[in-house]
């Protein structure tokens, strides 16, 4: 049987995994396909642990520990690698965040447009029919232009979301990235969330034919403000446009 292995990045997600996880859990109800998860706790101090642990026992999950945070580049790393380890090449590897903002019904979507010929869809916040509530203004307005800079300079065809994280792989896709570029599969540091876009990058260079879905995003569930500072937001985007060409592999 084919599996959807869903990746979470989890970092003190106490209030939102039971909500995630039992959607994720009704998804599987209507899918033909095995649902398993992979969580990636980067080394939370709430009761994450715990919560994990409960469902485990009504759910696949594989659990990957950080004893100490990482950030979301090493996070997102061991998350992909652990998928495509246990990943069969005709499976679909989907990642999303753990923070209930992303609803998995979607993922029904992504699977088609992924059997219609696909390696990476996109759950985008620019295609028509996409909703986003809750988003502050000056992040809005940051996460646009950072959007309209990497359209601009980067290029790669069907994306217009390059930085939600919310993504289905044909898990062949992925694993190929995996072994191509090993611990620089992710390589820039100090901008943990770029690595949504350099991942992007490495798949457009194995190939990848990208496509996108519209969905809602959540951010009104978020239990806290976003940490991201929109100074370093850019600095961080202006780094990876300056190395895409080497990114990409060219």
């Amino acid at each position: 049987m084919r599996k959807v292995i869903v990746v979470l990045p989890i970092f003190n997600e106490e209030a939102a995994l039971p909500s995630l996880l039992g959607k994720i859990k009704e998804l599987e109800d209507g899918l033909e396909e095995e649902v398993v998860v992979v969580a990636v706790d980067d080394g939370s101090r709430d009761a994450t642990p715990e919560i994990m642990g409960k469902y485990a026992d009504e759910m696949e999950i594989t659990c990957v520990t950080h004893a100490e945070n990482q950030g979301l580049r090493r996070t997102m790393y061991d998350g992909y690698v652990a998928a495509a380890r246990i990943a069969l090449v005709d499976d679909i590897i989907v990642t999303m965040d753990a923070d209930d903002t992303q609803d998995p019904k979607y993922i029904q979507g992504m699977i088609r447009k992924l059997d219609e010929g696909s390696d990476v869809i996109i759950a985008s916040r620019y295609r028509r029919g996409s909703v986003v509530r809750g988003v502050p203004a000056r992040r809005r307005l940051c996460s646009l232009g950072a959007n309209m800079l990497c359209r601009a300079f980067l290029r790669l065809k069907n994306v217009r979301d390059y930085a939600c994280g919310f993504r289905a792989f044909r898990a062949g896709l992925l694993k190929e990235c995996v072994e191509r570029y090993g611990e620089n599969l992710l390589e820039i540091k100090g901008y943990g969330f770029i690595c949504a876009v350099e991942v992007l990058l490495k798949a457009a260079a194995c190939g990848a034919v990208f496509d996108e879905v519209p969905f809602e995003l959540r951010y009104d569930r978020r239990g806290e403000g976003s940490k991201m500072r929109a100074g370093r937001t850019a600095l961080g985007y202006f780094v990876l446009v300056w190395r895409s060409r080497a990114l990409k592999g060219e």
